[in-house]
């Protein structure tokens, strides 16, 4: 089909879109699709928020953020993240037990599925601190198995399609906000709401052959082959809104038939045009997001209904019913001949790669090369010993131990690495400076606190540091990229790098060991040169030296190599 040239073809379920008012006829909407056998999506975030999916893990968020809420703790106790039955809630009941997380379980239940569905949720209580809401929906998810559990159901791809995409907005809302988790409940009890303005579209899944469905707010600036306008036996509210605004901004009262405010009938009857032309108008988007076929519900309800709105409009259409075919569940029209039945064996062997496959690492650390434990590990750096990329040594190297150090060299490295990121290399070595070390010192544990501060000036008085300080640097630069043979990712991150006088860049590693061997010290510059590869390969410039500086309590123990 060429520019400007038409074609007609079957009309595919993912040609269709259906059009509703409102969520509130959603579950008959999926239970009559459901029967038909129809593979359906729901493509606006206040449909999705209204699932049975999203629902229960939102009221078990509720549950934590607000422990005094009972209602919230039995309700969520009965979803299927925790499988509570009635019974189960009945005789917990009965024996006297409490629906706060923190008491103790009636006597003889404390092995029921109400003491372990409190014991969980209690777990998770004492951890809310340390979790964000999209990590803590993430942790409901994977912790009850809602994925899994979900497989039952015909429909688990878009279950999961739910599951990933108010998990995702949640990340995205704390990383816009930063709230807490009642912050995020308030804000995902408007994202139910059809009419309110954070109501977004959900992007469908590329390759999926499904109905969508998706309110008439959410249709707007779309097009589909086909839409079925459905939802017009739905009403709504008619009576008069207790409290209206007029063009200037006044506030008019209705308390009762006998006490009004003076013009409060007017105003009252200009909001209510205003919301009669609103309804026209989204029954007019609606209606023209069709691009070749328009099925419309033509159905004509009570007063108040939005077929009856409609029902202007459709006064002079023809309304002749097409041809149609016999109706057909698409489950009962068969399986593609091409589809070959798979033996338990051939599974088996298919499962057991794809286990292996995915048991490989996706990334390797400059450390993890270095220091390898696992295969994949020393054939990296096999590549790279035979690539040649390793600096050479061209002298004896001798590293004086960390004499009377009662700190391992793990916990002084944690604290040293912490001080670098938040005090400039060109600080003045004062007393601010051993007030910084000592806060550092602290936050990691450790007890000799004016020795770590020692240590901390002896880096930034070390001639590389000083040197770097004067220079252009970059302190905790980010590396990542290929292996020398292309085979894995590499990733690491250099305490410092700057840059020569002669143009060529400079690798500084700090290092804390209380006692340095020779096999240490060779891992160290393997490690090094990975991140001097790194480096070289993202820039394109030169990495002339590699040094490594040793924390020592008088002056640091400096240690270098050289490319060229």
């Amino acid at each position: 089909m060429g520019f400007g040239e038409y074609t007609h073809r079957p009309v595919n379920l993912s040609d269709i879109c259906i059009l509703i008012p409102s969520r509130a006829v959603l579950p008959f909407l999926e239970r009559s699709l459901d029967d038909a056998g129809i593979e359906f999506r729901s493509e606006a975030s206040s449909l999705v928020y209204s699932t049975q999916e999203v629902h229960d893990l939102l009221v078990t968020c509720r549950a934590l953020a607000d422990t005094a809420n009972e209602a919230a703790v039995v309700v969520a106790l009965r979803t299927p993240l925790f499988g509570c039955g009635d019974d189960d809630l009945l005789r917990w009941k009965a024996a006297g037990g409490r629906w706060d997380f923190f008491s103790d379980a009636p006597v003889g239940l404390e092995e029921s599925p109400v003491a372990a569905g409190r014991a969980y949720l209690k777990s998770v209580w004492f951890e809310l601190g340390l979790l964000s809401p999209g990590a803590l929906l993430s942790r409901l998810a994977a912790d009850r198995r809602v994925f899994e559990v979900s497989m039952d159901s015909p429909r688990h791809r878009d279950v999961w399609r739910r599951l990933r995409f108010v998990i995702d907005q949640a990340h995205a809302w704390y990383g816009e906000d930063g709230g807490d988790l009642r912050d995020y409940l308030a804000w995902a009890q408007t994202q139910q709401d059809e009419n309110a303005r954070v109501t977004e579209a959900v992007l469908p899944e590329v390759g999926v052959n499904a109905v969508r469905i998706m309110t008439m707010h959410a249709a707007k600036g779309l097009q589909f082959p086909m839409v079925i306008v459905a939802g017009m036996s739905g009403g709504f509210r008619t009576t008069s809104d207790p409290v209206v605004w007029g063009d200037d901004g006044s506030m008019h009262l209705n308390v009762c038939a006998a006490v009004q405010s003076v013009d409060y009938t007017s105003v009252s009857t200009t909001e209510k045009a205003h919301t009669e032309a609103e309804r026209v108008r989204l029954l007019y988007v609606a209606c023209t997001r069709a691009e070749s076929f328009l099925a419309v519900s033509g159905y004509i309800g009570a007063k108040g209904s939005w077929g009856k709105t409609l029902a202007a409009g459709t006064a002079g259409v023809p309304n002749a019913v097409p041809d149609l075919i016999e109706p057909m569940r698409v489950e009962d029209r068969g399986q593609s001949s091409s589809v070959a039945s798979q033996s338990w064996d051939e599974w088996q062997a298919e499962t057991a790669q794809v286990a292996e496959i995915s048991a490989l690492p996706s990334t390797v650390s400059a450390t993890q090369i270095a220091h390898p434990f696992l295969p994949i590990h020393e054939a990296v750096l096999s590549e790279y010993w035979l690539a040649g990329l390793v600096f050479p040594a061209s002298s004896i190297e001798v590293v004086a131990p960390l004499v009377g150090s009662v700190e391992s060299g793990t916990t002084l490295g944690i604290a040293l690495h912490a001080l670098l990121e938040t005090v400039p290399l060109d600080s003045a070595l004062d007393s601010e400076f051993d007030e910084k070390a000592r806060n550092a010192g602290t936050l990691a544990g450790l007890v000799d606190l004016d020795r770590f501060a020692l240590l901390a000036k002896s880096v930034f008085s070390s001639e590389p540091v000083q040197r770097a300080a004067a220079r252009e640097h970059w302190q905790e630069m980010q590396l990542a990229g290929m292996s020398p043979n292309e085979t894995i990712v590499v990733e690491g991150i250099a305490d410092l790098v700057y840059r020569e006088d002669d143009g060529s860049l400079v690798i500084v590693d700090y290092k804390t060991d209380v006692g340095v061997t020779a096999t240490t010290l060779e891992a160290y510059w393997t490690q090094l040169s990975v991140y001097a590869d790194l480096l070289a390969r993202a820039t394109g410039e030169q990495v002339s030296r590699v040094v490594l500086v040793f924390a020592r309590p008088v002056s640091a123990g400096v240690l270098e190599r050289r490319r060229f």
